[in-house]
């Protein structure tokens, strides 16, 4: 995990930096699906093949003049909440053997996000800060929009107008689970606090 204390942020992340968009055709576009923040549904309702990748390296894939023309965006969650998401959807699959094998919520916490234990830490990409995702190496935010999934339907709605896309989202691949508060206790509470310490600090998230 890369600590980026220096990191500066526009304080207005909601507002788009790009503003060439023709009135009438579907503008260009890049999604960067962090896992768990509703990216599965987001990819089917504008017809997108799954993919993970960071904003970096979809930059690079695209080139740099093709980036800076398109309607560039990502939705983050809550960290403590994200990870109970995480955890249930790796019980669903049975992922790391999760299911069969099941450990509790808290003990997965601790030799995930602490231990990086490689039965249960497996593709680290997939447990990056969600800061991490959307930064060049200089720490430079590269998306025009971050969504919230706490906001999910009223963000989607307002990427969807900046695109001319109709707003068609259904909630796909959502896990079934309490209030992610229940989940925890102290310990789990502080590791998932430390180790998403960018993430709270530049998106003001709380328990």
């Amino acid at each position: 995990m890369t600590d980026k204390t220096a990191i500066q942020i526009n304080s207005e992340l909601s507002e788009p930096r790009k503003t060439n968009q023709k009135d009438d055709a579907q503008r260009d576009f890049t999604f960067i699906h962090i896992n768990k923040n509703a990216g599965c549904s987001i990819e089917d309702a504008l017809g997108l093949k799954k993919a993970h990748k960071t904003a970096q390296v979809a930059r690079e894939q695209i080139g740099s003049e093709q980036w800076q023309n398109q309607f560039t965006f990502s939705f983050v969650r809550n960290p403590w909440d994200r990870v109970v998401s995480q955890y249930h959807y790796r019980l669903t699959i049975n992922k790391t053997n999760l299911a069969s094998d099941k450990i509790s919520f808290n003990d997965w916490v601790k030799l995930t996000y602490q231990n990086k234990d490689s039965v249960y830490y497996d593709k680290p990409l997939l447990f990056m800060q969600q800061i991490d995702w959307l930064v060049d190496a200089d720490s430079t935010i590269l998306v025009d929009f971050i969504g919230r999934f706490e906001n999910l339907e009223s963000d989607f709605r307002y990427v969807c107008k900046q695109i001319n896309h109709p707003y068609n989202l259904l909630h796909l691949n959502s896990t079934i689970h309490d209030n992610y508060k229940q989940y925890y206790n102290d310990e789990s509470v502080d590791i998932v606090r430390r180790y998403f310490i960018n993430d709270i600090r530049i998106f003001n998230y709380m328990f």
